[in-house]
Parts: C-alpha cells; structure tokens; sequence
C-alpha cells in the first residue's frame, strides 16, 4: 500500500513553517525508514524460509537411497554438507518408524532421538524455525528430515541494516532543516521515490531496481544506504539460487564426468518416449559397458581409473555427436544425450531415428573411437566396448523397460567376445537371466563346497613316465550339474571371485600333491593363475603359506601363467616371477604361441617350462606349417633354458612326431582324460613303454566331448 504524507502550504511565520516542515520531514522519514526495515525483515525472513525449505526438500530427496538401502554413512556425509550454512544448527533423518537414523548438530544445540510426525510442517519461534519434510520413494514414505534454523544472524543483519536506515534517514533530516523553507516539495520527490521503490521491490521481489542519485546530499545518502541494502539482499538471493542450482547439479549430474546421471537420463527418457509415442516415431538406446575397466581400476587404482573414465566419457561424446551422424538429419546437439549410470555404464539416448540400423551406425562409430589407446605415464592403455541397443517402440514401450531390454542387449554383447553391439530380442531375456543366476550360484559356491579338482597327466618321454599332472576345476552344481569351466570362470573374472576360488584351487592342489608324495609319489602339479591373481601384490606371500600349510617342497608347484599377464605389466609381472623362482616354485607359460610374447621379455623371464597350445598340435604330423611352428618353438626353448610340454595330445601319431621331435612332456587325452585325485595312483601303476605309451587309455573322440575347454 502507498503511504502519501499530506502536506500543508504554510503561511504562517517562518519559525512555524520551520517547526511543522521538521516535524512533516521527520514524520515522513520516519515512516518510510520503518517500512524499509519491516520490509527487508519480511523479505530477508521470507527468502529464509523459502530457501531452508528447498534445502529440506532437497536434502529429503538426496537422503532417499540411503533410508531405502540404511546407508547411515553417506546419509551422515549428506547432513554433514549442512556445515557450509551457518544458519542451519541442527538437522536429522528419521526412518519410517519416526527413530533417528543420522544428525547433524552444531555444539550447545540437539535434536530429538525421535520426531512425532514424518508430514511436512514448519513451526517458528522467536529465535528458530523448524522444518518437517517427509522422505518419499516411488511414492511411498520411507522416512523424515528435521531441520532447526537459527535466526540470530537474520537479527543481526536487521539490526545492522535498521542501524544504516535509520543513521542515514536522521543525517538527512538534520541536514535538509536549514533548507527546508526553499527545499520542501524536492526533498518530498526523492522520498515518495524510495517508498515507491521499496513497494515495487515488496511487490514484484525485483532486488536489482536501485534508488536514483538525489542532488540533495543527503536524501543521496539515504538512496545509497537503501540500495547498500537491496544489494545485500540481492546477493543474498543470488547465492540462495546458486546453492539451489548447485544442489539441483549434484541431483541429475555425474560429479566425476559431468554427463547426466541415472536419475537425469531417466527423466529425459520419459519425455523423449511420450514424444515419440504423439509424434509416431523411434528413438534407440545404446548401453555401453567399458570391457576390461575392472581390471585396469583394481590393477592402477581408482584415480587412475577415475582418469580413464572421464577420457571414455569424453570418446563416447566424440562418438554421439550430431554431425557425425550421417543417417540422420542435422539436428540441435541437446537432442541427444549421453550418461553415465554408474562405475563404467554409459548410456546414450538418440531420439527420432529412422530405422534401427542408425543407430548401429553410431553404436560402431563408438566402438572405433574406443578402440584408440588411452597413453597414461608413457603406457597404452586400451579398452573397448560392448553395447547393447533397445530400439522404441519395438523393444519396449515405457523407459524402464527400454533401459533393461539395452542392458540385456549389453550383457549378450559380452557373451559374444566383447568389443561388438548387439540388438535387444526377446530370446536374450532367459539368456541373461540364465547367466545372472549362473553368477548369483557362483557367490556361494565355494561356500557350499560345490567345486572339486581333477587332474590330467603329463607323460614324460624322457623317462617314460607321468612326472607332472594338471589341476583343473570343474563346477558340481546341484541342479545343473557338472558345469564347464568355460561357462564360469569368464564370470569369477568379470566379478572378481577368480582370486578366492583361485586360491582355494592352489591350496587343494597342493594338498592333493602333498598326499600323493607322503603315499610316495613325487608328482609335481601344474595350476592355473588368472591375470587378476598375477596383480594380487600378495600372490607370493600367499603361495608360500599355502606350501607351507601344506608341507609340499616348492619344487613340486608349477604355476601356469598366461602371456597376456606376462606383457601387461612386465615390470611388476618379473619381480613376482622371480621372487617365485627363488623360492625355486616352477613358472610355465601356457598356451604359448597363441599370445604376443615378445623374445626379449622371455629371456629376462625365469621360466622353467613352455606348454605349446593345442591348436599348434591338432595338425600334427601332417600339417607343414604346424610342424615348423612346433620345431622353431622346441629350438628356441633349448637354447634358452626351457623343458616343453605339448598340450592336446589326442594320437598315436601325434604323440611320435612330438617325440621325434625331442619334446619333453605330452599331455592329452591320448594318455588320460582329467581324473579326480584318488585315481592318480592308478594311473602312475600302469605300464608303459620306455619309449612311449603302450596304447591310448580311452577314446579321443569320447573324452573330447566332455572336458573341451578344461
């Protein structure tokens, strides 16, 4: 409401005139300075109000996940960012059953143990206000959040605002006395400008409307005093708005990345499908999994896998971008938008598309960008992806449904050898739900003692008989039965359970020797390490436990070891070899002739065997070019050092060309398919010619369908 001071034309002597024109002036000043304080109360108090509700309704919605999953940790890191508002004394959550579940609270203040009601409220007093929000999820009350706000420092501020009003509305009566008989309609202009100014600032909330200069210094002064203030009120709300969209940032955005997060793409999905749904058209999601991060991450450390993910993110950006998308027409880039999940799940959302076979364009165009090494620390390193693409309205017609039937896709692009993309169908659904059971079962297995160890020979030719046999796992399900190797160990590895069912496979193998030797037989037993127990910093400490736990000399373990885990680290991977090796525990290189091996990183190796893979023996003795890859492999291996064992031995023929050969060890199912351990001293008790096998044990052809991939 605007307050008009009626004034009087005066005719009267001049002290009159003087006395009612100081009393007019005073009154008017007066008036005006108390409703720029009660107006700057209101609205500093109301911006209070406002801007600690949207922090309790923000930090409502931020503390969902942790009510829901009972993560006290990173709900009391959520209340803790409360330390930056000084104004906030004391906040807590409480669960559905009204209990405190964290707080925060600043010294000399405290919250209750439990709250009467988890509704939205607000209750104030003369020195706080209190604050209700309830916390929701899917539309269903999980809990409560309780924020106490001080309002001390609102006083202070009043107080030191009033201070300036009123200093400056008094200096400039004092002043304007001795003027008032010439300068009494001029200093009322000024004056109905600041309460005209202070009701558009109470009306419209427009703090960035200023007081116009006075030629009257002091009604100047006043101008500037009122807009000292509208400029602290502004900035005030300036900050507010920042620390709102900060918060809203934290919400929909991926901090390390930058890129939207789960929620954000969630949200734009929905809209971009009910968009597509009224305009009849597609859209398609590509869900993209980096193949390999694990292993980089557990390998390098999170920092440096932070750093690989945000270079990913910026590849996947490259590879999304409108221009590069020739099958499509040139749109806005805000059209399409990529995000990240979660850990090394990109997503990416490309709307309007043509046919499904677009978006496979792009889902390449990805897999090349990816393809390029990454150089850290003078090191390439290199990752692929595999994507899977959902394709609207044919793989689903609602968001969460687009986005499963994407992640199935995915899963299935791993099956198939990574590194590919791969379309959603419907038969993919019982797939992966096969193969997430399947990893599910594997989380418990070792517990429930469903796997055992069997063992392959190892015909020594040198002295006609089995020196050596091969540990190998296999998985006795309770419903499925007896599972390949194949089928389970890619999954322990993607998961990380190779390294305790590794360890479980070395410590039962070398019991297994240990027995085999005290019955009296000294056979020495081969097991397989994975890439992911080569980086354990601990593998050495822990296989010389296990030897010692189980009383078998160290010359009697031979760890099989993969070229792949030789070259990826070779500096770390010579150390462990060679703190092995003194330990005099014997090294092989498994399927050699298959990896990247380079001959100056074998000569520095203290390796003491080389198992020549299978597929350089299936051709034996016919096939020239296998002939002449075993032969170089057998040449090299004398000259540096190394005894030899051929895998997949299956003939008769096969087995004389690897002797003519001068190979040192045969293994195949030519002498025994894998065995279970109480059936090696049988094995060792038969006869065999000084200069070979006798006969073949069992049929090849039978063998082979059972244990391929063993």
């Amino acid at each position: 409401m605007k307050h008009v001071l009626p004034t009087a034309r005066l005719t009267t002597l001049g002290d009159r005139l003087q006395r009612v024109n100081r009393i007019t002036l005073g009154f008017a000043l007066l008036i005006v300075a108390l409703l720029i304080i009660a107006s700057s109360f209101s609205i500093s108090l109301f911006s209070l109000v406002d801007a600690s509700r949207v922090k309790a309704s923000v930090l409502a919605e931020n503390a969902s996940a942790s009510l829901m999953f009972q993560d006290a940790r990173s709900a009391q890191e959520l209340l803790q960012s409360l330390q930056q508002s000084p104004d906030v004394h004391a906040a807590a959550l409480y669960d559905k059953n009204r209990q405190q579940f964290a707080s925060f609270v600043v010294p000399e203040h405290s919250v209750p143990a439990s709250i009467g009601s988890l509704q939205e409220n607000m209750a104030y007093g003369w020195e706080y206000l209190n604050f209700t929000q309830p916390v929701m999820l899917d539309g269903e009350l999980i809990g409560g959040l309780y924020l106490n706000v001080d309002l001390a420092m609102l006083y202070m501020q009043m107080a030191w605002q009033a201070t300036i009003t009123l200093g400056a509305a008094f200096l400039a009566m004092l002043v304007a006395n001795t003027l008032l008989r010439r300068l009494n309609r001029s200093v009322l202009q000024p004056i109905n400008g600041l309460s005209a100014l202070m009701e558009q600032v109470s009306d419209q909330n427009d703090y960035s409307a200023r007081a116009g200069p006075s030629d009257i210094t002091e009604l100047n002064a006043l101008a500037e005093g009122f807009n000292d203030m509208l400029e602290q009120i502004q900035q005030r709300d300036i900050a507010r708005k920042e620390a709102e969209n900060k918060t809203l940032r934290l919400a929909y955005f991926d901090s390390l990345t930058g890129l939207p997060n789960r929620q954000s793409f969630l949200e734009r999905l929905g809209r971009e499908v009910r968009i597509a749904e009224r305009e009849k058209t597609r859209l398609a999601i590509l869900f993209m999994d980096l193949d390999g991060f694990k292993g980089i991450n557990d390998s390098m450390g999170h920092n440096t896998g932070d750093l690989i993910l945000q270079w990913a993110a910026d590849r996947l950006q490259q590879g999304i971008r409108p221009y590069d998308m020739v099958v499509r027409a040139p749109i806005d880039e805000s059209e399409v938008e990529l995000a990240r999940l979660g850990g090394d799940e990109f997503t990416a959302l490309i709307p309007r598309i043509a046919k499904p076979e677009d978006a496979l364009l792009v889902a390449h165009r990805i897999r090349e960008l990816m393809r390029r090494p990454f150089v850290l620390e003078g090191r390439e390193v290199v990752l692929t992806a595999s994507i899977g693409i959902a394709v609207y309205p044919d793989d689903g017609e609602d968001a969460s449904s687009l986005l499963k039937h994407a992640d199935t896709a995915m899963y299935h692009a791993k099956d198939e050898g990574r590194d590919n993309c791969q379309f959603y169908s419907a038969s993919l659904t019982e797939r992966v739900q096969h193969r997430l059971n399947l990893e599910s079962n594997l989380r418990h297995a070792l517990a429930r003692n469903e796997f055992s160890l069997v063992y392959q020979p190892q015909f020594d030719l040198i002295r006609g008989s089995i020196q050596s046999v091969e540990a190998l796992i296999r998985w006795n399900h309770p419903e499925q039965g007896v599972i390949p190797p194949l089928d389970f160990i890619p999954l322990a590895e993607e998961n990380g359970l190779i390294v305790p069912i590794g360890e479980w496979v070395l410590r039962t193998a070398c019991a297994d020797a240990a027995r085999w030797r005290h019955e009296g037989h000294a056979l020495r037993v081969a097991v397989n390490l994975s890439p992911m127990q080569f980086k354990d910093p601990e593998l050495v400490k822990m296989v010389l436990g296990i030897l010692g736990q189980t009383g078998l000399p160290p010359e009697l373990l031979e760890l099989e070891i993969t070229e792949g885990a030789v070259m990826e680290d070779s500096g770390a991977t010579l150390a462990t070899l060679e703190a092995l090796s003194l330990q005099r525990v014997q090294i092989a290189l498994d399927d050699f002739g298959t990896g990247y091996s380079s001959m100056s990183y074998l000569k520095r190796m203290p390796l003491n065997n080389l198992k020549v893979d299978q597929s350089f023996v299936k051709g034996l003795p016919h096939d020239r070019d296998n002939r002449a890859i075993v032969r170089a492999i057998l040449s090299m291996a004398r000259n540096l050092g190394f005894s030899v064992t051929a895998e997949g031995v299956e003939t008769l023929e096969q087995a004389d060309a690897l002797k003519k050969m001068a190979c040192d060890t045969l293994q195949g199912y030519y002498f025994s398919r894998p065995v279970p351990a109480a059936d090696i001293p049988a094995l060792l008790s038969r006869q065999w010619l000084a200069d070979g096998p006798s006969t073949c044990f069992i049929d090849p052809a039978s063998a082979a369908a059972s244990d391929q991939g063993a």
